[in-house]
């Protein structure tokens, strides 16, 4: 069952690095070798007015995947990065916005990744973290998104944040 979007500015582009882009296209490719072989047995899910939607991520069968079952696949995934068992999904949302800040990132760019309503918003966030420890501002050539990730610290569940401090 698939529940209304919870503004109107949750239905907008997003835009992703090019190593995301790939990976998303060759999984849709995947995807629709599996739905040719499954055939008639490749279940749709329907909106609310019966129309099939196609899904990015199903669970093999063209099915939404349950909310507990990726949950559990993210917290499989999370263990085997070395993250802290307790870490939530939403909490690599907040370690993301926090390292985009730190590394210089305008707030109005890391609000419209998150599809905040302002950047006051995502300001009155962030902006502690942001503070805390400032590293030297990457050259603009390595925020392109894949040069973000930092694998030696640890996000702290519940707040996002690096456990490290920096």
């Amino acid at each position: 069952m698939f529940t209304p979007l919870k503004t109107k500015r949750s239905r907008r582009i997003v835009q992703l690095p090019p190593f995301a882009l790939e990976r998303i296209r060759r999984h849709r490719r995947e995807q629709l070798k599996r739905r040719t072989a499954f055939g008639p047995r490749w279940r749709d899910p329907r909106d609310d007015l019966g129309r099939p939607v196609a899904l990015v991520c199903d669970r093999g069968d063209g099915f939404f995947i349950y909310p507990d079952s990726f949950t559990s696949a993210f917290k499989r995934l999370a263990r085997q990065a070395g993250m802290d068992p307790d870490t939530r999904l939403h909490d690599v949302r907040h370690a993301v916005a926090t390292e985009l800040g730190r590394r210089g990132v305008q707030p109005v760019i890391v609000s419209a990744v998150l599809g905040h309503a302002s950047p006051a918003s995502t300001i009155a966030v962030y902006q502690h973290a942001w503070q805390e420890v400032r590293p030297r501002r990457l050259p603009r050539s390595r925020l392109r998104w894949g040069c973000l990730c930092v694998p030696e610290r640890r996000v702290t569940p519940r707040t996002g944040h690096f456990s490290d401090g920096c």
